[in-house]
């Protein structure tokens, strides 16, 4: 995908996030057409397309530039849950229904660390002071204590017994998707579709 991106500013045109997802889609496929029915290519295509197709034509603004990032990261998360859904489903018949609420910490939470983790890969050669990593570690193992909770809690996780040859909706979703990339404007309907296509495409393939 970064490589997609670099051609088209290289190129002089305008680089939209989906015609770069589409065209890193297609070289991986071309070297190695068998990826096609890998779960790591499924999730990582899926979930982009599902958020950039929820943000296709997101043109609400708002004053307060906090709530504003706040409800775009609510946005994403919602998107990147149900576009895991099906595959989740078909793959592991497992439902994360704490996903919802842990990854809206947790997104935040990585985003802030990986430059800090960068930073501290960078001065770990200069500084060989153990006071440096001190409060990075407790950070981490916060985080690591607060995923061990939620996985705990009655509900986080369920299984659910499906027919994994049922995995043609993962395909079917994302050429729905594709197929309907900026047809529908309103947010609030994007929003409603995508948990009713999952539903549909599951009920029609029992």
């Amino acid at each position: 995908m970064l490589l997609s991106w670099a051609i088209y500013r290289i190129s002089g045109l305008k680089a939209k996030m989906i015609n770069i997802l589409c065209i890193a889609s297609v070289l991986l496929l071309i070297v190695d057409p068998g990826i096609i029915l890998e779960v790591s290519f499924l999730l990582s295509f899926t979930v982009v397309l599902t958020i950039l197709w929820v943000l296709s034509e997101n043109k609400v603004t708002l004053k307060n530039s906090k709530v504003s990032w706040m409800i775009q990261v609510i946005i994403v998360n919602y998107a990147a849950f149900w576009g895991s859904f099906l595959i989740l489903l078909s793959f592991f018949n497992t439902i994360i229904p704490a996903s919802l609420i842990t990854n809206m910490i947790l997104v935040p939470c990585i985003s802030f660390l990986m430059p800090i983790t960068l930073f501290l890969l960078v001065i770990s050669s200069i500084l060989q002071h153990e006071y440096v990593f001190h409060y990075y570690g407790v950070f981490v193992q916060y985080m690591i204590d607060f995923c061990y909770y939620i996985s705990n809690i009655e509900g986080a996780f369920l299984s659910v017994d499906i027919d994994q040859s049922k995995n043609i909706s993962i395909y079917l979703y994302n050429i729905i998707l594709l197929l309907l990339f900026g047809k529908i404007k309103s947010l609030i309907s994007r929003l409603i579709f995508i948990p009713f296509l999952c539903f549909l495409l599951l009920i029609l393939l029992l």
